[in-house]
Parts: C-alpha cells; structure tokens; sequence
C-alpha cells in the first residue's frame, strides 16, 4: 500500500469519525431545522468514508472537503450564534472534536495531493 493510499484511509476514518459523531448530534437534536441539516451531511459523511476507503477518486475528495466544511462552520455557528430554533450551545468534547475534524481532514487530502503530484512528477518519462 502506497503512502497516498493510506492517507487516503486515515481521511476515510477521520471522515468516519465525523459521521458518527453526526449521528450522535442528530440523536439528540431538538430543532427540526438542525436536524435535516445533520441528516443529510450525515449521509454525505458516510457515503464519503466509504468512497474514500474503497476508492480515493476526486468526488470522494470532494464530498469529503465539503462535509468538513459544512460540519466545521456549523459546529462554529452552533457554539457562537445558536442554532435557529434553539440557543447557543456550550463547548464539549464532541463540539471540539467536530471543529478539529474538520482541520485534520483538510490536512490530510492536501498532503495526500502533495505526495500523488510527486509520484507524477516522478513518474514522467519526458524532460521537466
């Protein structure tokens, strides 16, 4: 297995890892609004880290950087302005670990994408 695969994995597992703790969220949502929205990046989340863990192609990237954002923004949103339909919320370890997620995610497809632009280059059989 090649340096990029794995760290095509790890961003399937820390993906994973988001959808989960997207699954808790939604457990225990009280607004509806909220919850369709953690619903559908749920969805996303999970179709992502199955695609990322079989296949590492450019829509699985792509699904991924947009389920980190979303869930990265929404956790901010929910910690600083409150959910419409409900309150702020207080810090607690999912909240954090949902704004951490999302950073590591990003981190590891552009190193990834660093190490496959490598191996292209490497692999050139014409002159640079």
């Amino acid at each position: 297995m090649t340096h990029a695969r794995r760290l095509s994995r790890l961003t399937s597992v820390a993906t994973a890892v988001i959808a989960a703790l997207l699954l808790q969220r939604a457990l225990v949502a009280d607004a509806t609004s909220s919850l369709l929205v953690v619903a559908a990046t749920l969805v996303a989340a999970t179709v992502s880290a199955v695609l990322l863990w079989f296949r590492s192609s450019f829509e699985a990237h792509l699904v991924a950087t947009l389920v980190a954002g979303v869930t990265g923004l929404g956790t901010l949103l929910s910690l600083t302005l409150g959910i419409p339909g409900s309150g702020r919320s207080s810090l607690t370890v999912s909240h954090a670990a949902l704004l951490v997620l999302p950073l590591v995610v990003w981190t590891l497809q552009t190193t990834e994408h660093r190490q496959r632009s490598r191996l292209r280059r490497a692999a050139r059989t014409y002159a640079p």
